[in-house]
Parts: C-alpha cells; sequence; structure tokens
C-alpha cells in the first residue's frame, strides 16, 4: 500500500532553464579570472612603498567586495538549478533576481572606482591590473544583469 502510494507522488524537481548552465559557467570563469589578477594587485600593495599602499588596498577591497556579490550570485543560481521542489525554485529565483540587482549597483560602483583610479594615473602595471580588472567586471555584469530581470 504505501509502495503504490509513493509511486503514485509527482516527482517535483526544478527544470534547468535555457542558459543557466552557460550564465553560472561564465560567472565562475570570470570569477577565477578576476582572482588571480586580485592577487597580483594584493602582492603589488604588499610590496609597494608606504605612500602607495594605502590606495592599492582600497583597490583590491573594492575589487573583492564586488566579486563576493558574484560569486553569491553563482551560488543562488546554481542553487536554483539543483533545487527539488518548485517551491524551492521559485524562492532561489526570487533571492537571484533581487541579488542579481545588488551586484550590479555593486559592479557598477567597481566599475567606477576603476574608471577613477585610472584616470589619476600611477604605475604601468597597476593600470594594467586595473584596465583587466575593469573589462571583467563590464563583461560579468552583463551576465549578472541577465539574471536580474524585470518581473
Amino acid at each position: 500500500m504505501l509502495l503504490a502510494w509513493i509511486c503514485c507522488l509527482p516527482l517535483a524537481q526544478a527544470v534547468e532553464r535555457p542558459g543557466d548552465v552557460s550564465d553560472a559557467s561564465e560567472l565562475r570563469g570570470r570569477a577565477l579570472a578576476a582572482t588571480a589578477i586580485q592577487s597580483q594587485l594584493l602582492a603589488m600593495a604588499e610590496s609597494a612603498p608606504q605612500d602607495e599602499q594605502f590606495d592599492l588596498y582600497r583597490a583590491y577591497d573594492d575589487s573583492i567586495g564586488a566579486w563576493l556579490q558574484v560569486e553569491f550570485v553563482r551560488s543562488l543560481l546554481d542553487a536554483s538549478i539543483a533545487a527539488i521542489s518548485t517551491a524551492d525554485e521559485q524562492r532561489f529565483r526570487t533571492d537571484l533576481r533581487d541579488h542579481a540587482r545588488f551586484a550590479v549597483w555593486e559592479l557598477d560602483q567597481n566599475i567606477a572606482n576603476i574608471d577613477a583610479s585610472v584616470a589619476r594615473d600611477g604605475r604601468a602595471d597597476y593600470l594594467d591590473l586595473m584596465r583587466l580588472l575593469r573589462s571583467l567586471a563590464v563583461e560579468v555584469r552583463m551576465t549578472v544583469f541577465r539574471l536580474a530581470p524585470d518581473q
């Protein structure tokens, strides 16, 4: 009797939406690239003369903050893909949408700060790293923006 009842229960499982896997992969790949650049920026800050360290650490911290938000968006996307019930998927998708909107704002702030930092000029190796971080932030922003639809 119990087996017959279990067999009649609908199997609830979230449906992977088009683009989910490629979006998650892109977020992961861009975050790995940003982490490598951030490591170089941190090493530069640690070895810089004391009068240059503050700006370098500030740029590093700002970048870390924005990319932590990207990682959180990716974790919510992964959770929504893996959800086993429609209710869980809906909750994760709502959280994903809301947090993606916040992450876009964080990325915009990071891009503006990078632009201001590059405009002040500085060491060539620092400017190269900042331009790379900016490029990654602009690219990942488009993906995060897609995950924050107006509904």
